[in-house]
């Protein structure tokens, strides 16, 4: 976010996405465990309080809460055949 502000890009259709494992896994604030749904727990601890992965944004929260609400696109790899 703070890229593309710097850069003078506002934001359009652009998505922010990423791919998470089915594998069972504990999200990173330890709410939730099981296959595949610790990594949505995790991008939604990590917008609400960055510094849980240590992680210090050049944007504000309410930014990241506005573009993971507006921009953000979950995607889940099972590996299955289909």
């Amino acid at each position: 976010l703070a890229a593309e502000r710097e850069a003078g890009i506002t934001a359009g259709r652009v998505k922010f996405t990423v791919t998470w494992s089915f594998a069972l896994r504990t999200s990173i604030d330890g709410k939730v465990t099981g296959p595949g749904v610790f990594g949505f727990q995790d991008v939604m601890a990590g917008v609400s309080d960055p510094s849980i992965a240590g992680y210090q944004p050049r944007a504000s929260v309410q930014e990241l809460t506005e573009a993971f609400r507006t921009r953000w696109v979950h995607g889940l790899n099972t590996q299955s055949p289909w």
